[in-house]
């Protein structure tokens, strides 16, 4: 049993990826820092009409970087999908969050944005003391992300691509605001209603139960005409987790 624990806990820390194929004609490559250094420094002199030292120096960086954490292949897989999407005439975004801050995926194509001309950090992106993988934020052509997704289950494996979904929660504040603000709500109106929900303790009072137990808080929902009422209820029915 210990040693099962051992070798779960050991798995959990080390980067499982698919194994990218490095292309036939590159005979002399062999590694993929190898590979993806060449790619970037091609990039960087298709890129940049006057390769300057600063250039070089912040691409070896983030090189050295990259081979350290043993990250390489994970550049060449992104830049490969990205890649399969252009040469199929598939939208892709021009690369947003801190991967922007990355040469490499400047030169290679993952994003448009040149780090040097904004000053933006590498180390946002990857940073050898913060141990985890790079998180690329890549935006594909709504109506044609299926193909990007099938070309990578047909060449990494169907086991080696996930999608995954994120669940948020808001307080009953904040969520009052935030559809108040969508459903165009007078600001200050909403405000003053928030205003009515009391904190017990550190806690926001469950909407639910403001309705039930809080006079101010259920008056705004029953005042004003016929109209005014429905669109009241309407906003609330509107809130996650609510229902009147």
């Amino acid at each position: 049993m210990k040693s099962l624990k051992n070798a779960i806990s050991n798995s959990t820390l080390t980067n499982f990826m698919p194994n990218y194929k490095i292309p036939d004609e590159e005979k002399k490559i062999i590694t993929f820092d190898d590979y993806l250094e060449k790619l970037s420094i091609e990039g960087l002199k298709n890129k940049f009409e006057n390769v300057t030292k600063e250039a070089e120096d912040r691409l070896n960086f983030e090189l050295d970087v990259i081979r350290r954490m043993n990250f390489s292949g994970y550049f060449l897989i992104v830049q490969d999908f990205i890649n399969y999407a252009k040469s199929k005439g598939i939208l892709v975004g021009p690369g947003r969050g801190s991967a922007a801050g990355s040469l490499v995926c400047f030169c290679i194509g993952i994003t448009n944005v040149n780090p040097l001309d904004y000053d933006l950090l590498f180390e946002r992106f990857l940073n050898p003391e913060r141990i985890s993988m790079p998180d690329i934020d890549i935006d594909f052509q709504d109506d044609r992300r299926d193909e990007v997704i099938q070309y990578a289950k047909e060449k990494y494996g169907e086991s080696s691509v996930a999608q995954i979904v994120t669940f948020n929660k808001l307080a009953p504040r904040g969520v009052l605001k935030d559809v108040g603000r969508v459903l165009n709500f007078p600001f200050q109106e909403i405000n003053d209603l928030t205003k009515t929900i009391p904190i017990i303790f550190g806690k926001v009072k469950k909407l639910e139960e403001c309705m039930k137990e809080e006079p101010d808080f259920k008056k705004y929902f029953e005042t004003g005409d016929t109209f005014q009422k429905e669109e009241k209820k309407n906003y609330l029915n509107t809130v996650p987790f609510s229902k009147i």
